[in-house]
């Protein structure tokens, strides 16, 4: 069997030193801009150095969300070495740039809802942790009533669902953690510049989720309370 310990697991969201609010007042002055270059390697074949690492990394050290531009010179200062011995062409280093300017919105998005998640749950514990994201695709892990869930956070496009899918077969899920997926349709999402962020309707539907599935397992704790 394999088990989650969530001692094994450090919660990176006690180092953040950040609001949800926080970040929506910084990221409103934020300007996106993205390439429609895609290459099918670059996409679906490559695998870089984690997005994810210098994102968090930029986050804990400097208590504020990088800009999309500071986010790209973060990365690649984290990994000059990777891409020194590696030597790709041009072509190749631009589609590498297109893709992790298009992660960067979600990279924001998630850590806001983890965020906002948080200051919501006055009974449950949320967790997040690079390596239960990289190594087991689990966005988010909600302790509730001493019962585990794991939330799948992504946008409701074809693309997205063609991502998630081939995720989901890179992971052995843990025996004792309820899987969530909680699919968002952007249009439906809340605007905040020019980032859509999860919130209030996201975090109810999980917290509808999470009672269904507590109720179905027959604890019941949960029925009174408010998240």
């Amino acid at each position: 069997m394999k088990i989650f310990d969530p001692q094994n697991y450090p919660n990176k969201l006690d180092q953040i030193q950040l609001g949800y609010n926080e970040i929506e007042s910084e990221i409103l002055s934020f300007k996106l801009s993205f390439d429609k270059l895609k290459d099918y390697d670059v996409e679906w074949k490559m695998s870089p150095p984690s997005f994810i690492m210098p994102f968090y990394d930029y986050l804990v050290k400097n208590r504020s969300i990088p800009t999309q531009e500071a986010y790209g010179i973060h990365y690649l200062n984290m990994n000059k070495g990777f891409f020194e011995e590696k030597k790709y062409d041009e072509k190749t280093n631009k589609a590498l740039k297109a893709r992790l300017d298009r992660t960067y919105p979600s990279l924001v998005r998630d850590v806001h809802f983890a965020l906002y998640v948080k200051s919501k749950s006055e009974h449950s514990e949320v967790i997040y942790n690079e390596d239960l994201d990289l190594k087991e695709g689990i966005d988010l892990l909600i302790v509730f009533y001493e019962k585990f869930y794991a939330v799948n956070l992504y946008t409701d496009t074809g693309r997205a669902h063609a991502g998630r899918y081939k995720k989901k077969f890179r992971h052995i899920p843990f025996d004792n953690v309820n899987y969530i997926e909680l699919p968002v349709k952007l249009k439906d999402a809340n605007k905040k510049g020019d980032f859509f962020l999860y919130g209030e309707n996201e975090f109810n539907r999980l917290l509808a989720e999470i009672r269904t599935i507590h109720k179905k397992k027959g604890t019941g704790d949960g029925d009174k309370e408010h998240g």
